[in-house]
């Protein structure tokens, strides 16, 4: 029995360290129509397809398999990890949907996500279709607006918005052709053609700018047992053809945990997509967070895998795009809790984030936190992320009367009291069980307004 237990120990081990892969500063995903893999591989009339395939940078992963047919359930189970009970093209007769998806759990993390769909009429349309525009190749439109687990509809944007900058884009998003370009009605070539002009440039970029590019089906043609092709390109994927079976909800599993995201339905019980990359990072975050403390910004951590790793550096920028190192904290070796005071910034809004270096050299990002500490009143929230008791604390110049709010990602009030504050540091109490999980503002609105951000849990 302690052999058996052993056993499971190790390989618990073995599949934590195995999926912590170096994260990605943006992922674009791009969906193709009912082609079989046997029917773009070496195609005549999808040259430049079959050219990224023998890129330095291309993994191609040549047993992949949709899930299902036809389109619009194997769109939203890749977006959700199930097809929450549709089985057809047609229009959802009861949406939004709530359930987890990859969206949401990115948002909540702190992370961005768009959905880019090129002759979609309008940002956050939600018609079933507009010349060659097919919402059901769009999956976020599901949960567009739900008050659990939903995406705003700014996030649901035309193609026209795809930044031309791609240090603009959101940490990932999905590039969905009209039904002319993803040979759903048009040629091969066509849409082989329409990739290239399109999405050529980031393809280039990403190989040299830590990012990812995954191309992939929704189905097959119905003749090869739902077998599709997916080829992943990037600058930390090692070249090549890799036989490792993957569904749909491989590809979710992995995306997932790029970011520390949780597993949204049947992505739990699938694997990630391994032995590609050229980093495999020890370093595994379980959260990290920041606020204000008495006037001093303080930064905590709690990491959950640390096998071979070196140490930690705190980062802060006074705008969120330019950071500079503050403090280098020796990694413990195990897993473990971390904490840091900022005693020299004097910003009104403070961004840090994580630099994390393993023993080879090799290092990656966290996600950004953010802590508000403006001279006279100083909001600040913790814990953050919450899940029962939030405390709010203003460090107040004079005494006052306030209303405190607590506004979701679409600027609805989910909370709201009347407070009153003395001169000096005030510390109020909500509880955030009944809120659904999200990102939220914090605000307190007297002569002046104070904002802190927190996620629910």
């Amino acid at each position: 029995m302690k052999q058996l237990s052993a056993l499971f120990t190790l390989f618990s081990l073995l599949a934590i360290d195995v999926s912590a892969q170096k994260q990605p500063d943006h992922v674009v995903i791009l969906l193709l129509e009912n082609h079989s893999y046997k029917e773009l591989q070496d195609s005549t009339v999808a040259p430049y397809i079959n050219s990224l395939l023998i890129d330095p940078n291309a993994a191609l992963l040549t047993q992949s398999f949709a899930l299902t047919h036809p389109s619009q359930p194997n769109y939203i189970m890749l977006f959700s990890g199930a097809n929450q009970g549709i089985i057809n093209d047609n229009l959802p007769t009861t949406f939004p949907f709530t359930a987890p998806n990859l969206g949401a759990s990115l948002l909540q993390k702190g992370f961005t996500f768009t959905g880019y769909s090129e002759t979609m009429p309008s940002v956050g349309y939600n018609g079933a279709t507009s010349g060659s525009y097919a919402r059901k190749h769009n999956p976020w439109v599901n949960w567009q607006g739900a008050g659990t687990n939903g995406i705003p509809s700014t996030m649901n944007q035309p193609l026209t918005a795809f930044p031309t900058d791609y240090t603009k884009l959101p940490t990932m998003s999905f590039v969905i052709p009209n039904l002319q370009n993803d040979m759903h009605s048009g040629t091969m070539a066509a849409g082989d053609t329409w990739l290239k002009n399109n999405l050529g440039k980031y393809i280039d970029w990403c190989k040299a700018n830590n990012s990812l590019f995954i191309l992939t089906a929704d189905e097959d043609d119905k003749t090869q047992s739902n077998q599709v092709m997916t080829v992943i390109i990037g600058q930390d994927v090692n070249g090549g053809s890799y036989a490792q079976p993957i569904t749909h909800y491989s590809v979710l599993r992995t995306l997932e945990d790029f970011y520390g995201l949780p597993y949204a339905g049947k992505s739990a019980d699938s694997t990630d997509i391994l032995g590609m990359w050229k980093t495999t990072l020890p370093i595994k975050l379980a959260d990290v967070s920041a606020y204000n403390k008495a006037g001093k910004n303080i930064v905590e951590w709690m990491s959950a895998t640390e096998v071979g790793a070196a140490y930690f550096e705190v980062q802060s920028s006074s705008n969120g795009n330019y950071f500079s190192t503050i403090a280098a904290i020796a990694a413990k070796g195990s897993n473990g809790k971390y904490s840091f005071t900022d005693n020299t910034t004097t910003a009104s809004t403070t961004y840090y984030r994580l630099k994390m270096v393993d023993k080879t050299g090799s290092y990656t990002f966290s996600k950004i936190v953010t802590v508000v500490s403006a001279k006279g009143n100083a909001l600040s929230v913790f814990p953050n992320p919450a899940s029962g008791q939030l405390t709010v604390r203003l460090n107040a110049t004079t005494a006052g009367a306030a209303t405190l709010q607590i506004i979701d990602m679409l600027g609805r009030i989910a909370y709201q009291q009347k407070v009153t504050f003395t001169a000096g540091t005030n510390s109020i109490s909500v509880l955030v069980t009944t809120l659904a999980k999200g990102n939220y503002t914090v605000a307190i609105k007297g002569q002046t307004v104070q904002q802190a951000q927190f996620i629910k849990q």
